[in-house]
């Protein structure tokens, strides 16, 4: 079982987690984050599947490339850690733009990890690359 939790309850923005993302904001331009962010709740208000609408967004070859060029830098992080942190950039900045005392996580009912759940395929078919993701939404 699962629940949602408020990210002032439970920040994905830690000191710890934004040195664990901030090398993407070199390579992913943040307001495309942003704009997709907005455009995704414009269109869905309730949705939770806004860090899917990021993925497609950016796209796998960018992350690709992403990783291609931190390979060249000697940097240990492989394809799957670089979409396990832009996953968990998607929630900090959503938080900054909304506010934590408006974003909601899907966490495990324990309130502290994150609950991911399975891609709908048939929702995100260009996202066959993504196996999971954890949900979230604005209040």
């Amino acid at each position: 079982m699962a629940i949602w939790v408020y990210q002032f309850e439970k920040p994905s923005k830690t000191p710890s987690t934004k040195k664990r993302v901030e090398y993407l904001e070199s390579y992913i331009d943040r307001k495309a984050i942003e704009t997709t962010i907005y455009e995704y709740f414009q269109d869905n208000p309730s949705g939770e599947e806004v860090t899917l609408a990021c993925f497609n967004n950016i796209g796998e070859q960018k992350l690709r490339q992403i990783a291609k060029d931190i390979a060249k830098d000697h940097c240990n992080k492989k394809f799957d850690q670089i979409k396990r942190d832009f996953g968990l950039l998607v929630p900090i900045v959503m938080g900054e733009l909304f506010g934590e005392d408006k974003v909601l996580t899907y966490r495990k009912n324990n309130g502290k990890e994150c609950n991911p759940i399975s891609v709908s395929l048939s929702n995100w078919k260009e996202l066959r690359w993504i196996g999971s993701f954890t949900p979230h939404k604005i209040d």
